[in-house]
């Protein structure tokens, strides 16, 4: 089952999962990046929680659809931001569907590995032992946002931990281990039947991908790392975030060259991100816009942020 009729041969035996909710151009770009090192082992994870996802026909044969079907099959709930919040449903949808994998990194569709060759990064990784590898992978105290949901699932005293889900790895075993373990947690969350499956009454208690995995495969005993940690050059802050968003033209900056960037964002998806980062952190909105323009042009930011420019001295 190719994904891409240019997609060559793989390099690795792990397969490459996009995780999106739709498949179209950045879709399959992305995807052909990475073919130079997964070769035909790449699949499209697709969030169909809501109903049908558009999906461009040259990729339908490598997608994977999460649909209300397969939830409900595997007992997992559906609401209105799960597709956002449990991006742990992609392994366990890829887990199900392709019998032969052993091991996959988990890719949101806004990232971009700035590598002429993708095996710089990936392969000196290729040995790693790791059960879960993951940026930030840490534990975290009782401040952190997801702490009160994973105490609230997980129990009181359980050592939460907690990471980014940008892009990750992790091996059949903890898939397995995570698909049972995510599906008994909801019997100790509030829900109820609905005509499109299981949906949460109250979203809030149920943990995000990134306490959820990061806290039930360390307590059980699985291995993680923190993958920021193994490839520091890769993850440097003015590239790799989880709130402040890149315009797609500084992809190709020397400067950030061999890095794994997010999130990539078009004008359309931008305006809302910046909006959310100039709300909480007003002064890190007015540095992300004087980056933009010193390095794109006023005009560049305007089009992509949906601003205009109050300065009249900003060139």
């Amino acid at each position: 089952m190719p994904c891409l009729a240019d997609g060559g041969d793989s390099r690795t035996r792990d397969y490459l999962l996009i995780r999106c909710g739709a498949v179209g151009s950045r879709e399959m770009r992305l995807a052909r990046h990475l073919a130079a090192w997964f070769g035909p082992r790449i699949r499209y994870l697709v969030d169909a929680s809501a109903g049908p996802a558009e999906i461009d026909p040259a990729a339908r044969a490598a997608s994977i659809q999460i649909t209300p079907e397969w939830l409900a099959h595997r007992r997992l709930i559906s609401f209105e931001t799960s597709g956002w919040r449990c991006g742990d449903y992609c392994y366990y949808a890829a887990v199900d569907m392709i019998p032969e994998m052993d091991r996959a990194w988990l890719i949101e569709a806004d990232v971009w590995p700035s590598f002429d060759d993708p095996g710089a990064f990936f392969a000196p990784l290729e040995a790693d032992p790791a059960d879960f590898l993951a940026p930030l992978y840490s534990p975290r105290g009782g401040a952190w946002f997801w702490s009160y949901t994973a105490r609230r699932v997980l129990g009181p005293k359980v050592a939460v931990h907690g990471c980014l889900f940008p892009l990750t790895r992790m091996t059949r075993t903890a898939m397995l281990h995570l698909l049972h373990s995510r599906a008994a947690s909801f019997t100790v969350t509030a829900r109820r039947p609905t005509t499109s499956g299981w949906h949460d009454v109250a979203p809030f208690p149920v943990p995000n991908d990134e306490a959820f995995v990061a806290t039930v495969l360390t307590r059980d005993g699985f291995v993680c790392g923190d993958l920021s940690a193994r490839a520091p050059d890769a993850f440097l802050p003015d590239g790799f975030t989880w709130d402040a968003p890149l315009h797609p033209a500084e992809i190709r900056l020397p400067a950030l060259r061999n890095r794994i960037l997010h999130p990539v964002l078009d004008a359309d998806a931008a305006p809302r991100k910046l909006g959310m980062l100039f709300q909480r952190q007003p002064t890190r909105h007015a540095e992300r816009r004087a980056q933009v323009i010193e390095r794109l042009g006023a005009a560049a930011w305007t089009r992509w942020s949906g601003e205009p420019l109050r300065d009249a001295a900003v060139p």
